[in-house]
């Protein structure tokens, strides 16, 4: 169980290649995850493609770049 107590996109970059595009995007959070903290900055890559006319996420990755749990 992933339990997200709060949540918050700072930035975000969007790189348009025509029918692909990439967004990254860096945010904070305090979570619980299986009962354990996980609680910190982290950076979402996430890759776009335009299929019939709408937007789709085909990947993401998501790694912490600081931690703050206790």
């Amino acid at each position: 169980v992933y339990e997200i107590k709060t949540f918050k996109l700072n930035n975000i970059d969007v790189r348009d290649y025509g029918g692909t595009a990439v967004a990254v995007c860096d945010y904070t959070q305090e979570a619980v995850v299986r009962g354990k903290p996980r609680a910190g900055n982290f950076l979402i890559t996430d890759t776009w493609v335009n299929r019939d006319g709408r937007w789709q996420v085909v990947a993401r990755s998501s790694i912490m770049m600081e931690s703050r749990e206790r």
